[in-house]
């Protein structure tokens, strides 16, 4: 679902759901919990609070050029929609390529860099 490759370099960011571990099909992937230092192919950041979002603009600039951001947020979307996820993505030069249902407790926006961006 989340599209992860076998080589990839990959930063699970806020993730707390064990399930996501188990979603890249088998794969070996060189995974991270921490903030990469330089630019990664994936990060996925779970956000439990509009709040949280803050941290998107710095996120995106830790993306490949031909990488991906998978914000994940609680599916109930009580204090969090994919409309804050969108806003706030766009806003920090991203577009949304994909919305899923990653888990039974976690929905899912993909996105990647804009071409216009230079990136």
């Amino acid at each position: 679902m989340l599209c992860l490759r076998s080589g990839m370099r990959i930063a699970l960011i806020g993730v707390t759901d064990p399930a996501i571990m188990h979603l890249h099909g088998g794969a070996t992937l060189q995974a991270s919990s921490m903030v990469p230092l330089e630019p990664v192919d994936v990060i996925v950041y779970q956000v439990e609070s509009p709040f949280a979002l803050r941290r998107v603009s710095e996120l995106s600039k830790l993306v490949k050029s031909r990488g991906a951001l998978w914000v994940l947020w609680p599916s109930n979307g009580r204090h969090i929609t994919a409309n804050h996820i969108e806003r706030v993505c766009t806003a920090a030069g991203m577009t949304g390529t994909w919305e899923a249902s990653v888990t039974g407790r976690l929905s899912g926006m993909k996105f990647i860099h804009r071409f216009a961006d230079g990136r």
